[in-house]
């Protein structure tokens, strides 16, 4: 959470698994919509160290690529906010989202 208020983001929700992330994040304020990149640099750069650190492969890419997309209908935004809380289920880690720990669901 640090790493969005440096950058100016509001975190509402997210899911992690071992190879890939979801999360939905509005800008604190109106025109901050650019500095999701250079977000997603320190993040990428920060927990890629960490998990080559951890397996012992310094160096290795972790991360490969993100998409990105502007939520502005109230409908697609609870479409995105459902899909990224239902992902453990969808993955089949857990059989309900507000019992997988590294989610916002619960």
């Amino acid at each position: 959470m640090q790493l969005t208020s440096d950058f100016n983001w509001q975190l509402e929700a997210w899911a992690v698994f071992s190879n890939h992330y979801h999360f939905i994040a509005r800008p604190c304020h109106q025109g901050d919509g650019e500095s999701l990149k250079p977000m997603l640099s320190r993040l990428h750069e920060k927990t890629a160290k960490w998990i080559n650190k951890l397996d012992g492969q310094p160096g290795r890419k972790v991360w490969h690529n993100f998409r990105d997309s502007i939520l502005s209908f109230e409908k697609s935004y609870l479409a995105r906010l459902n899909y990224v809380h239902c992902n453990p289920v969808h993955h089949h880690l857990v059989p309900d989202a507000g019992q997988y720990p590294w989610c916002s669901a619960s």
